[in-house]
């Protein structure tokens, strides 16, 4: 629970306090910040969270892409706005395409930074998610979008193919619906075959991952990280820090460093992985990083290979 006053401690002691729970360390609750010990310590899964999510920040100089679904992007604006200044590229889509076309004064603090801004715009709806889909070029039209179209996935698929870390938080359609998750679906696979890292931002994401979808997709994929926080994540790259990574913070080590920075001086840049272009690429005609550095996508619906029958008559 929350404590009632400022600076609250449990009226007990204990010997040594290891917050291992990363997922609830963005909550100054009493079992996060509240218990007093002559020894207080961070878990090596919640230093392993700190350091891929460091990487999405920019600490180790690397190219990097955020991928931020779901709904609520008014929630999420602090988050974009801090990574709009980190990284490399900022991919936005779910529900969050739909707000932006209705109001894009939304984005106003997020455009201009560093990050080039990609919305996935094009996509399939209908006037409720119980009706088949309708493909449309571009959101704000006569029906909202319930997944990610080829277009913008075959865009994405271009700076994923030349990144070295990409952090993903938010499906890209209603994933409960048959109809509206293989944006979602075909997202996975590229991300499982892509040559970078690949950090999965918890939550729900991170169970329609594991299972959710129907499919367990970390039996074929090896994911470099998946998030135990979809909240603690988007909490962590908004503001660099956690209330439960700030109390163990104001204990000092020798050298004057707490053991979270200590960690990150340690080694913060991962080792990418390179394999195979991913299906969704080859299929959607984006070329492989090492023969085209700089993966130029297609330009219209009609260059890609998308089914009549997805498409309006």
């Amino acid at each position: 629970t929350k404590p009632t006053t400022e600076g609250y401690t449990c009226g007990f002691t204990v010997d040594v306090f290891c917050n291992e729970a990363f997922s609830a360390s963005h909550r100054a609750h009493t079992s996060v910040t509240g218990i007093d010990a002559p020894v207080k310590c961070v878990g090596f899964q919640l230093l392993r969270e700190v350091q891929c999510l460091d990487r999405m920040l920019g600490r180790a100089g690397e190219v990097s892409v955020a991928i931020c679904g779901g709904s609520k992007v008014s929630d999420k604006l602090p988050m974009l706005k801090n990574l709009s200044r980190r990284v490399d590229l900022i991919a936005i889509g779910g529900n969050n395409v739909n707000a932006i076309a209705a109001d894009p004064s939304l984005l106003d603090d997020i455009r201009g930074n560093r990050a080039e801004i990609l919305l996935l715009d094009d996509g399939f709806g209908n006037t409720t998610p119980d009706e088949p889909p309708l493909y449309s070029p571009c959101a704000g039209g006569a029906h909202p979008l319930y997944d990610a179209g080829p277009v913008s996935l075959n865009k994405l698929a271009a700076w994923v193919n030349k990144a070295d870390i990409i952090f993903w938080n938010g499906a890209l359609g209603i994933t409960e619906h048959s109809f509206y998750k293989n944006g979602s679906e075909q997202l996975v696979h590229l991300l499982g075959q892509c040559p970078g890292d690949v950090v999965i931002g918890g939550g729900d994401t991170a169970g329609f991952v594991q299972g959710t979808s129907g499919e367990d997709y970390t039996q074929k994929y090896d994911f470099f990280h998946i998030s135990t926080g979809g909240g603690a994540s988007i909490d962590y790259l908004t503001s660099e820090t956690l209330p439960g990574i700030t109390y163990h913070e104001k204990q000092r080590r020798p050298r004057g460093m707490s053991e979270v920075e200590e960690y990150r001086s340690l080694s913060i840049k991962g080792k990418a992985k390179r394999k195979d272009v991913s299906p969704l690429t080859q299929q959607y005609g984006a070329s492989s990083p090492s023969t085209s550095p700089a993966l130029e996508p297609l330009k219209s619906a009609e260059e890609l290979p998308v089914p009549p029958s997805a498409l309006n008559a």
